[in-house]
């Protein structure tokens, strides 16, 4: 069984980001990283989530990430798991894009 980590629900307010983290898959994820970075692939925030357990009661398992003072200007990309480190289910909704 692996994990599948995906983002969802973001929202942006002034210099404040929110979005949730999930794990839909079958075992749990460990030390997951959440990067955002700017339009010029730039850096500008970090979080790491210790661990995200599986839903396997059939009870999401999420987590709310607030990226705070953060210039929410412009495009953002919010990359979870950007080296790859964690073996998923599904790497592909591992990146989400606002514009």
């Amino acid at each position: 069984p692996l994990p599948d980590l995906a983002l969802s629900s973001p929202k942006r307010s002034g210099r404040r980001l929110e979005l949730t983290l999930h794990n839909l898959g079958a075992a749990s994820a460990r030390d997951i990283l959440v990067r955002v970075i700017d339009a010029d692939q730039a850096r500008i925030a970090e979080r790491s989530v210790a661990l995200l357990e599986a839903p396997t009661d059939l009870v999401p398992r999420r987590q709310t990430l607030v990226f705070e003072p953060l210039d929410t200007r412009g495009t953002l990309t919010i990359q979870v798991d950007p080296s790859g480190g964690i073996s998923e289910l599904n790497e592909q909704n591992n990146t989400l894009r606002l514009e």
